[in-house]
């Protein structure tokens, strides 16, 4: 009954969100907050979840020129949890598929995301390229999540190294996101308790070229699946 009853009320806010971000979006379509704007609305489902979001280091994120974020990709609850870490002039990379999916789709595409051709893949020299061009000429910032697909679990999947090649070649600092499990969400209970984000230091790739790509993937990875042991084997914080 109270999943059902879940269900009901954010579908009927989720219609509500893409209806009211459409016509938003069509008014300001050139504006670089648009993502920040529909982010926070779509964050607020986390509350109809039953979760309470508490993010670590939050300084970490704000006051940066142009950067890469980077966060685990655990489960469809990613729209709700990680949309709560959006901030100014950031976009988000997904691939062209989503433009099919009903209202959030088009939303998605006229917040001012970034779409990549699933055919062409994602690691092609054109495809990179173009998305580095994208973000030097709007001047913006880009979430990623590097391990490419949802893990599905606690496990933090390898990196793929698209968002690091992106980073380097356009002099950008990388922040790592982890996010503890959202996969303990159940919509049949009233309280799903706390889901932490923390915020890693920054890594500067001014001194980097694409024969260290390899080395910064390694090594944010480590640094992000040390800290997702962590946070997920404790709980209370």
């Amino acid at each position: 009954m109270i999943a059902l009853l879940r269900i009901i009320i954010i579908l009927f806010y989720y219609i509500f969100i893409c209806i009211y971000g459409i016509f938003y979006c069509l008014i300001k379509f050139k504006s670089k907050n648009n993502v920040l704007i529909i982010s926070k609305l779509f964050s607020k489902i986390s509350v109809l979840l039953g979760v309470k979001v508490k993010i670590h280091q939050y300084n970490r994120l704000i006051n940066h020129d142009s950067c890469v974020y980077i966060a685990n990709h655990q489960n469809i609850y990613d729209l709700f949890i990680v949309s709560c870490i959006i901030q100014n002039n950031t976009v988000t990379i997904g691939k062209k598929e989503i433009i099919f999916i009903p209202l959030f789709g088009i939303l998605y595409w006229l917040s001012g995301n970034i779409l990549i051709n699933r055919i062409v893949s994602y690691h092609s020299f054109n495809n990179l390229n173009n998305i580095i061009s994208n973000i030097k000429k709007r001047n913006i910032s880009v979430l990623i999540f590097p391990e490419g697909t949802r893990s599905k679990n606690k496990e933090l999947l390898p990196f793929k190294t698209g968002a690091f090649y992106i980073a380097i070649n356009n002099n950008m600092p990388i922040i790592p996101i982890c996010v503890s499990n959202t996969n303990s969400i159940k919509l049949n209970r009233w309280n799903n308790g706390v889901i932490n984000i923390y915020v890693l230091p920054k890594l500067i790739t001014y001194n980097y070229n694409n024969k260290n790509l390899r080395e910064i993937t390694n090594y944010c990875f480590k640094q992000m699946k040390n800290k997702l042991n962590i946070i997920n084997d404790v709980k209370n914080y």
